[in-house]
């Protein structure tokens, strides 16, 4: 069985990106995203019509960022995680810290976190919080984690 990793918002830009390199790799990819019906529905129309490179018929999980009920389903199974800030989440500890902390208790084993330049010396950015505890639950659990910041 291969290994699953889930994508955080794998119908965005860089999400679709992330989400034809795993598939491309071979890889298992579930798409993580809010109202999955929805966004299945719509994905696939435009891939159809050409107006997306996004890969047609991915698996989608549904994760919504305000509502814990959905994590342990979203993380079932996934042995790696692709990680973005949703730009409309700010409170990164009442609703990213959940997250994080329940993937590990389900087994994900890496977390990928795409950042932001400056995060390492701006303790206040929502990107700095999250890879402090990304640190911190790889010390406390057999977690990998990889930081992608732009250049």
């Amino acid at each position: 069985m291969k290994r699953q990793t889930g994508v955080v918002g794998a119908t965005g830009f860089v999400g679709s990106a992330v989400m034809r390199a795993l598939r491309n790799a071979g890889e298992d990819a579930i798409s993580l995203v809010p109202r999955a019906l929805v966004h299945d529905a719509e994905c696939n129309a435009k891939a159809k019509a050409g107006l997306s490179d996004a890969p047609m018929n991915p698996i989608f999980r549904r994760l919504e960022f305000h509502d814990a009920r959905t994590f342990e389903p979203a993380m079932y199974g996934l042995k790696r995680l692709f990680l973005m800030r949703p730009p409309a989440i700010g409170d990164v500890e009442r609703q990213v810290f959940p997250l994080l902390d329940v993937a590990v208790k389900t087994g994900v084993e890496r977390i990928a976190f795409l950042s932001v330049a400056g995060a390492e010396t701006r303790a206040y950015l929502p990107h700095a919080k999250i890879e402090a505890r990304l640190a911190l639950l790889a010390r406390r659990a057999a977690l990998t984690r990889r930081r992608k910041r732009p250049q």
